[in-house]
């Protein structure tokens, strides 16, 4: 987070504010996750510091790609497609009886 000593001016204001209404609303949500990505190493830079998309972007790649590379995450994607397939199972009898019954 940007520090107090840092230039003051109103988009830093607006980062400032937007970040600590972030974190406060995120501290329930985060107990919620099944899976929680957190790039740490991004907060150094400034929201709109689009000079470094490239970088920041490159952190949360890596940052997603460790995180869904654990055991548990592994888990749980494997469950939700085990959901998906069901899914698509379910629609295509339905799809398949609506034929019959019209």
């Amino acid at each position: 987070m940007t520090p107090l000593s840092d230039k003051v001016n109103i988009k830093t204001t607006a980062e400032r504010t937007f970040k600590l209404m972030s974190n406060s609303n995120t501290l329930i949500d985060r107990s919620l996750c099944d899976i929680l990505v957190e790039a740490e190493e991004a907060q150094k830079y400034f929201m709109f510091d689009l000079n470094n998309i490239d970088k920041i972007r490159e952190i949360g790649y890596e940052c997603a790609s460790t995180a869904l590379g654990e055991e548990k995450s592994l888990g749980i994607i494997r469950r939700c497609h085990r959901h998906y397939e069901l899914e698509e199972k379910v629609r295509q009898r339905i799809g398949k009886f609506k034929k019959t019954t019209l």
